[in-house]
Parts: C-alpha cells; sequence; structure tokens
C-alpha cells in the first residue's frame, strides 16, 4: 500500500538547483559600457547638436538596458535608464529650440524687411 517513490531519493527527470546567484538580485558587479557611452552622448547632446546624439543616446541606452537584463552579471542599470531620459531631453531641447528659430526666421524677419522698406 504504501507505494512511495520518494523511498530512494532520486526521482528520474527531476532536479531542482537552489544555487545563490548574487547577480541577478541586486544589479551585477561587472560595468557595462553601452550605458556608460549612451550616458556621455546623452550629455553631450544636450549641450551640443542634440539632433544627432539624442537619438544615438536612446538607442545605446536602450540597447544597454536590454544587455543588462538579458545578462544579470552587468550593473549600471540606472546609469542606462539615465542616459535614455536624458537622450529624450536633449531632443526635445533641440528639437523646440530649432522649431522656435525656424518660426522666428519665416514668420518675423519678412515683417522687418517690409517696415524698413
Amino acid at each position: 500500500m504504501d507505494d512511495d517513490r520518494c523511498d530512494d531519493g532520486v526521482e528520474p527527470g527531476w532536479g531542482a538547483v537552489a544555487a545563490y546567484h548574487a547577480g541577478s538580485a541586486g544589479g551585477g558587479e561587472l560595468e557595462c559600457v553601452e550605458a556608460r557611452l549612451a550616458l556621455a552622448s546623452a550629455l553631450f547632446g544636450l549641450l551640443f547638436l542634440g539632433f544627432f546624439f539624442g537619438p544615438l543616446a536612446l538607442s545605446l541606452g536602450q540597447r544597454a538596458r536590454i544587455r543588462i537584463a538579458l545578462d544579470p552579471d552587468l550593473g549600471d542599470q540606472g546609469i542606462a535608464r539615465a542616459a535614455h531620459l536624458v537622450g529624450k531631453l536633449a531632443l526635445a531641447l533641440h528639437l523646440t529650440l530649432v522649431i522656435g528659430t525656424l518660426g522666428w526666421l519665416f514668420f518675423s524677419l519678412p515683417g522687418m524687411n517690409g517696415a524698413a522698406g
């Protein structure tokens, strides 16, 4: 009546691993180079050429976030997130500046020229 299969302690086809993986819980110890490169390009894009460095930072930041999610030993999740956000800010800032400048050039300058002549 006691048909207990666990008597021998081994069931074929079953196994469990109870190993602790330090990198999966609180971020890794290795640096993600793409995250740091994304942050550098985002900060550079905030000051200069946000049209080029803003999307570059967005792309590198997203790629770094995916790589960090796939490899639990990599750290710098916060740096990748910051690079993504600063890249968005750089792109939005420079788009606003260009749209404002183009609006001023197209609508204000012709009025000034016509009033003088």
